[in-house]
């Protein structure tokens, strides 16, 4: 069999319903590393996602958790699979994000991305000088420039479009849901090396920094232990807490996923939803 027919025959079973089968041959190809490497690069860049993302696994079994990085074409690299073990850290779970932006913008450039926020993070750095030292002194920096200079907001008039769960439409519109924009935020303040994290509260994520928890839907307004009682309440954040609710990247991952294919099913997008659906599943099959 020539490589291209092996291709094919590959793509066909890891696309295959039965997960079984898929398994089989995802430990086929990971046992063999010398052998397959090269097939499952080519794999890794198929145009059928679950394909892809399970490509991706492989690779990222073979190169170990610690080579962690987001690469220029927005691959997860040094993942061992997506399970909770390993997607464990903000840069992993950006480079999943712009895989995700991938496979449904094909020609967008992640460079495009990663420049914006690359940009955002030097806007924020310089305004942070003028607040070095202060209490709440990175929230505000990050506040005045995201929020109020750029003006990143929720998406009140079309809150379930699909557009509002991915990364690039949200940094070009500079709108989106609450999940989407805490994380421009957290990416923002992972190239500042800043401990911005997600809120996993209910029904609405939330992100804080340095014990400040903010909403940045209402442009990253922060939240009073009084404004978190009356939103949640009383056991709720622990008056205030940020730890409480602190998010992990992948629950914020399945989340996102979730929060897409309820967009998609609102609109009538079964093909797009199906394609959601396996993500979420490969999430939660790796999961258990």
């Amino acid at each position: 069999m020539n490589s291209s027919a092996q291709r094919r025959a590959l793509e066909s079973l890891l696309a295959d319903e039965d997960f079984s089968t898929r398994q089989l041959v995802i430990e086929e190809l990971r046992s063999g590393k010398a052998k397959n490497h090269k097939l499952v690069e080519d794999l890794a860049r198929s145009v059928h996602p679950q394909v892809a993302l399970q490509a991706q696994s492989i690779l990222s079994d073979w190169q170990g958790l610690e080579g962690g990085t987001v690469s220029a074409s927005g691959n997860c690299q040094g993942l061992q699979g997506l399970t909770p073990a390993c997607l464990k850290d903000w840069v992993q779970l950006e480079s999943l994000c712009w895989l995700l932006v991938q496979t449904e913008y094909r020609d967008y450039e992640v460079k495009t991305g990663t420049q914006i926020l690359d940009a955002l993070a030097r806007k924020v750095l310089q305004r942070y000088q003028a607040f070095e030292g202060q209490k709440m002194g990175k929230w505000r920096a990050l506040h005045e420039v995201l929020g109020v200079e750029e003006g990143y907001v929720g998406d009140t008039e079309e809150y379930y479009s699909p557009d509002n769960s991915y990364l690039n439409r949200v940094l070009e519109r500079k709108t989106g849901i609450p999940l989407t924009l805490a994380l421009t935020y957290v990416f923002v303040g992972l190239r500042l090396r800043w401990n911005v994290s997600g809120v996993n509260t209910p029904g609405h994520y939330l992100a804080a920094v340095e014990g400040t928890i903010f909403d940045p839907f209402f442009g990253g307004m922060a939240l009073t232990p009084k404004m978190l009682k009356e939103r949640f309440g009383d056991s709720c954040l622990e008056s205030g807490a940020s730890h409480y609710f602190s998010a992990t990247p992948f629950e914020t991952a399945q989340r996102m996923m979730s929060n897409l294919m309820n967009s998609y099913a609102r609109n009538g997008d079964d093909e797009r939803l199906r394609r959601v659906g396996t993500y979420l599943q490969i999430l939660q099959e790796k999961q258990h």
